[in-house]
């Protein structure tokens, strides 16, 4: 025994932490809000966007002062120019004639409610598409966005987006230009995350997205490493869901929570994060999500059953017209949440040639997911892919939407051929059978059934299971 070391063994126990406490429902009337309204409209008539205020002023420590909250001015102006089809000279004030406010764009807006102004509106509507008008309020009158997909990108950013540069990287492979992800700086298990979704490929290729990147040329869709981030498989979930944006604050790129939960958890861990360093991706692109988050969750301006002036992007031409919609209307066109089969799936009778059609998309759709997926699984090192030995899958992004055959890889070289091996495809399909080998030992062949596909493994005795591809080598039954 070393010197020094005492010779008596007491017992002691092992140090346990306590659990983690939960986080306490947070009522949502505890949680302020600021409204934006729109000065062409009456008042209940005129809510153009809400968002949670959740920024905190500093205190005389440097920290952030947990009685004062409001909304970022330059985050929320921007919010409302995308919802006035990018006018970036777009201001606020507290009444529907007043002057502009006096805060800056990194200052924090702590009023209850603001007018998003236009001095010189593109289109002056007469009445409201057919509802009720004011004498005066017309002149105040813009058209607003309606969606995503009559976002028309602008030829220019907002001035504070262009001051919070981002370098460029001479390495395309994600994960290892990011190495972890870029909120949490956790390093597993972390998947490669889309800016502009491939969902919105055709938006992408008519607004001509390609042209932001380095080579234009490959990058026709949306799988390009401009347009990735490496996320943590949690974050990455709370992104696909539009909890949150990533927006310059002070020159710096920093989380910005949009939507509040039942508990205080995603604010108080999230909201104003800086960013883990940034590099190759495109400002371009989160500009662009940002404006997808804000026109598919935040914006109730359209939803109501209310006459509005719109901008809606003609679907051949892709010419931007303004229209005037009755209440009617624009409830039917944008109203009514989106029906999605894969989400709420319902049985129902059709006609065989409606249903080979649905098939034939299905399949269209399935092969572009797995285009993507591929995109995803290139992107990710050696590292982050499947032990062999343990068939974990920390760096494969997992899959949605309808199961279809799940690919597997491993960081070793591809297995040999079964043919090469003494064995023949064209075996008899048996839960286990054993072939002979060239060497002393048996090979035991073992065929599953992993979503609905045919598996093939092979081993020999005390030697680790390889997954085999099944094209070519699935058994035929007898």
């Amino acid at each position: 025994m070393p010197a020094g070391v005492a010779t008596s063994l007491t017992s002691r126990k092992v140090f346990l932490k306590r659990p983690v406490k939960p986080y306490a429902v947070t009522p949502h009337s505890t949680i302020n809000q600021v409204r934006f309204l729109h000065p062409g409209y009456i008042e209940k008539e005129n809510t153009l966007l809400v968002l949670p205020a959740l920024d905190a002023t500093i205190s005389d420590g440097n920290n952030a002062d947990s009685g004062i909250r409001g909304v970022h001015h330059d985050t929320a102006r921007v919010a409302c120019c995308i919802l006035a089809d990018c006018r970036w000279d777009g201001y606020f004030s507290l009444t529907r004639d007043g002057p502009a406010i006096d805060e800056g764009p990194d200052d924090i807006l702590l009023a209850s409610q603001y007018f998003f102004r236009l001095d010189n509106p593109d289109e002056i509507h007469d009445g409201h598409g057919g509802g009720p008008s004011n004498e005066g309020i017309e002149q105040y009158r813009y058209p607003v966005v309606p969606l995503f997909e009559h976002f028309r990108f602008p030829p220019q950013l907002p001035p504070s987006w262009m001051g919070a540069p981002i370098p460029p990287a001479a390495i395309d492979k994600v994960s290892v230009r990011d190495q972890t992800c870029r909120l949490t700086c956790s390093s597993a298990p972390n998947e490669i995350a889309h800016i502009v979704p491939a969902a919105h490929e055709g938006w992408w290729q008519s607004n001509a997205m390609f042209l932001h990147t380095a080579r234009p040329d490959q990058s026709m869709n949306t799988d390009c490493p401009e347009n990735a981030l490496l996320l943590r498989r949690d974050v990455h979930k709370l992104w696909d869901r539009h909890k949150f944006a990533l927006v310059p604050k002070q020159g710096r790129w920093v989380v910005h929570v949009l939507d509040y939960g039942r508990t205080a958890e995603l604010q108080d861990n999230y909201h104003n994060l800086e960013l883990q360093p940034l590099q190759d991706v495109r400002p371009e692109f989160l500009l662009a999500r940002f404006a997808l988050s804000i026109l598919s969750e935040m914006a109730i301006f359209v939803r109501q059953p209310l006459p509005r002036a719109v901008v809606m992007v003609q679907g051949g031409s892709g010419e931007a017209k303004v229209r005037s919609l009755s209440g009617k209307d624009c409830y039917a066109l944008f109203g009514r949440p989106s029906k999605n089969r894969s989400q709420s799936p319902k049985k129902r009778s059709r006609s065989a040639a409606t249903q080979d059609e649905d098939d034939e998309q299905r399949r269209e759709s399935v092969d572009d997911e797995d285009a993507h997926a591929a995109w995803n699984r290139e992107q990710l090192c050696e590292t982050e892919m499947m032990d062999s030995e343990d068939g974990s899958s920390d760096g494969e992004e997992e899959p949605r939407g309808r199961p279809r055959k799940r690919r597997r890889f491993s960081s070793f070289s591809p297995p040999t051929p079964l043919s090469a091996r003494g064995l023949s495809a064209s075996g008899p399909s048996l839960a286990h059978s054993s072939a002979p080998t060239t060497g002393s030992e048996p090979l035991h062949v073992i065929t599953t059934n992993f979503w609905g596909v045919d598996r093939v493994h092979c081993r020999k005795e005390g030697d680790k299971t390889e997954d085999m591809e099944t094209a070519g080598f699935k058994p035929r039954s007898p």
